[in-house]
């Protein structure tokens, strides 16, 4: 039998901010099971964002 972690359904993303003061923000929540609106194209949006300031 194979066991399996469960998925998060929810995603929240942190923005820190590093200088003399580090601070840090929580994105809002975004969620893959609002009935009428999933948020992943949100969260690709997201992550393609993260993934040209890593490059």
């Amino acid at each position: 039998m194979v066991q399996t972690k469960p998925i998060s359904k929810t995603i929240t993303f942190i923005k820190l901010l590093i200088q003399d003061n580090p601070q840090y923000d929580l994105s809002n929540i975004f969620s893959l099971l609002l009935p009428h609106r999933n948020q992943l194209y949100d969260i690709m949006r997201v992550l393609k964002q993260i993934r040209q300031i890593m490059l």
